[in-house]
């Protein structure tokens, strides 16, 4: 699967994201399990990880301390 692309835009401390598509339903409450594709690079560029060459979306519980907030 292709790794899409958009606006890249960055948050008061520094760290870089970009929403390629949102959902339209509430936001996930602490406790719901979540399913997404991500693409983590160095501020280079580089890639370092990304669910899309596993083929195959993280998925976490919400709240629990499975990922890095």
């Amino acid at each position: 699967m292709p790794e899409p692309q958009c606006e890249v835009a960055e948050t008061p401390n520094g760290i870089q994201y970009c929403d390629y598509l949102q959902g339209e339903g509430p936001a996930p409450a602490k406790g719901d399990v979540v399913r997404c594709h991500y693409t983590l690079r160095l501020a280079s560029g580089r890639p370092v990880d990304s669910s899309y060459n596993r083929g195959q979306p993280l998925q976490f519980t919400v709240g629990v301390g499975q990922v890095i907030k």
